[in-house]
């Protein structure tokens, strides 16, 4: 079987259960996504095996597929790992990442419309991208991106609320002017603040 119609399939689905267009407790038609999707049922079945990994699927024998829930438990366990490992990351590089590169990041965190919600979660993607990669450390990239796919589905129904998303650009300015000011530990406490906030926002949801 080609690779590239696995790795497809995979995309595609996962996109579309971190997107939303298969929402929480979706079940999963293998018919449909064949027919979405222009591939046998093969590599469909590797895709969702896959993503049943990524605890992104639950697939019940008899029964069929189906899109995972966001339950408040798993709210719990990202935010609980995230708080413990992102201010860390943060104090690690502040000193670290160029001042160009932080001044970038802040103008476009300012610069973003009101409801532009796609483009937060985009610009949300590079300023984390930029302290994992300076901080170098494969065995914390593979951690955080084995969180990634479930914070950006939690993600994607924050960035609907729209007292949410100016919240979100001024905790981010926040902490890029301490990262700026070259003070690891204010960066970390403004980043802990962050997701605190986004917890609590994600409770209520």
């Amino acid at each position: 079987m080609d690779a590239n119609l696995k790795e497809k399939a995979y995309r595609v689905i996962r996109e579309m259960i971190v997107g939303g267009d298969l929402p929480p407790g979706k079940v999963l038609n293998e018919r449909n996504l064949v027919a979405h999707l222009g591939v046998s049922r093969t590599p469909i079945r590797e895709a969702l095996h896959r993503l049943e990994k990524e605890n992104l699927v639950t697939i019940i024998p008899q029964r069929g597929a189906f899109v995972c829930e966001i339950t408040t438990k798993v709210i719990h366990e990202i935010y609980q790992v995230r708080e413990i490992i992102e201010p860390q990351l943060i104090r690690m590089v502040t000193g670290d990442i160029p001042e160009e590169s932080l001044s970038e990041l802040r103008a476009a965190f300012i610069a973003l419309k009101a409801d532009d919600y796609d483009a937060l979660a985009q610009l949300d993607n590079d300023f984390h991208a930029t302290v994992i990669d300076k901080v170098g450390n494969a065995y914390l990239k593979q951690m955080m991106d084995n969180m990634h796919a479930q914070n950006e589905r939690i993600r994607f129904q924050l960035a609907r609320l729209p007292q949410r998303l100016q919240a979100t650009v001024a905790e981010h300015v926040g902490i890029i002017d301490a990262m700026l000011e070259r003070d690891p530990e204010a960066a970390a406490a403004a980043m802990l603040e962050h997701l605190m906030n986004s917890r609590k926002a994600a409770f209520r949801i």
